[in-house]
């Protein structure tokens, strides 16, 4: 079994490796923090992820992001946590967790917990691949968009960032968590290149009141993909529900989209 770990406490990461390997585990690296953690998943096979939440679950919310648009998720991922309480514990499982190990840290109920996460994750049925709202359907699978039915030539990336804000209808998403998500790369690195992705597809969709969806640019915050007013009334959930909705609860960070070229 292969497990990336992401935490800064060194004493936690060389108990847990300790343990691990003595039960048979073949390795267990640590990344630092959520950005390393990503690079490293992009680039090696992992079994499992841990992540040390501390106190504070929410930093790693994006983590989660970046694992729905590579379309990794049967990658099993446990949150540990000194101190969660009810709310942040909610938070993690409405981001996708397995599982969730609260408390001072025994490594062998980690260890069976591991176990299991990475069995249940071998058999986890994929994540809702559609999600449609007034003209516009998105399927995850094939990579595809269509406005009224005919489809919209987008590149991977601009399918990623379709995704993201579809699925998150409504919700007002930073730019550092496009970033990360889509890119895996802080957003000083990407941030032409997704002002630019971001006006093509605003652009290649034909976003606005005719279609009654507006990307909005919030000054110095991000993106809003808004419902608005159509032929004179009001559009809404009702008229196309979001099929992915419940799955991205914890919208207002962030979740979501499909495999992207490196």
């Amino acid at each position: 079994m292969r497990i990336a770990m992401c935490t800064e406490n060194v004493n936690l990461f060389g108990a847990v490796k300790t343990a691990f390997e003595e039960d048979g585990l073949s390795s267990c690296v640590r990344c630092a923090d959520q950005l390393s953690l990503m690079k490293y998943l992009a680039r090696n096979p992992v079994d499992l992820v841990l992540l040390d939440g501390g106190r504070d679950f929410a930093p790693f919310r994006t983590v989660f992001a970046w694992r729905d648009c590579q379309c990794r998720d049967s990658l099993p991922v446990i949150v540990i946590g000194q101190q969660f309480d009810r709310d942040s514990m909610i938070d993690a499982f409405d981001a996708g967790a397995n599982d969730i190990v609260v408390g001072p840290l025994s490594t062998k109920e980690l260890l069976a917990r591991a176990r299991r996460a990475v069995e249940c994750g071998e058999r986890r049925q994929p994540v809702e691949d559609r999600v449609q709202f007034g003209v516009y359907r998105l399927d995850r699978h094939a990579g595809a968009a269509y406005r009224r039915d005919v489809r919209v030539p987008l590149t991977p990336r601009e399918f990623a960032i379709a995704w993201l804000l579809f699925a998150n209808l409504g919700a007002l998403l930073s730019r550092e968590q496009i970033a990360l998500a889509v890119w895996g790369k802080d957003f000083s690195l990407v941030s032409r290149t997704l002002e630019q992705h971001v006006y093509k597809l605003r652009t290649k969709l034909g976003l606005g009141r005719d279609a009654g969806v507006e990307l909005t640019t919030v000054y110095s915050h991000g993106y809003k993909l808004s419902a608005c007013e159509r032929d004179g009334r009001n559009v809404s959930a009702d008229d196309a529900p979001l099929a992915a909705s419940e799955r991205y609860a914890w919208a207002q960070p962030v979740t979501v989209p499909r495999a992207i070229a490196a």
